[in-house]
């Protein structure tokens, strides 16, 4: 898309959005979702959460407009930790990043969970509340 001079950003995602709902819409399709690029680099807020980039979107807002359309608003999130966020503390815990993942970075820049940790689930559950507050 770039060469086409088209930038990823808030705009042309609506942009692509509403025509999705002006022309497939009849089609059953509800949801529109963005997959990389929409984030910031390469840690994560203070609890070592995904953050969204503020200088290209707004994802509150962009939500906002997707659910006016009735649009179900869909991102990508694999569940791994930022390699960078390691020393970072789980919300609400006393476990860091570390603790709750393998110890390894997975050769990404990312650290897989270790699901058996008792602090890994306290850690999805604050991520699904943070995008539910966007």
């Amino acid at each position: 898309m770039q060469s086409l001079g088209m930038k990823f950003n808030q705009e042309n995602v609506i942009e692509q959005c509403d025509q999705l709902v002006n022309v497939l819409g009849g089609y059953g399709y509800d949801l529109c979702s963005l997959d990389s690029g929409w984030s910031v680099g390469s840690e994560g807020d203070e609890y070592g959460r995904i953050a969204y980039d503020s200088s290209i979107f707004n994802i509150p807002q962009l939500a906002d407009h997707l659910h006016s359309k009735r649009f179900k608003a869909g991102r990508v999130r694999g569940a791994r930790l930022f390699a960078n966020d390691a020393d970072k503390i789980v919300l609400g815990t006393n476990y860091s990043l570390f603790e709750i993942g393998n110890g390894h970075n997975n050769g990404l820049a990312r650290i897989d969970l270790n699901y058996s940790h008792p602090g890994t689930q306290k850690w999805c559950n604050s991520v699904i509340d943070q995008f539910a507050q966007w």
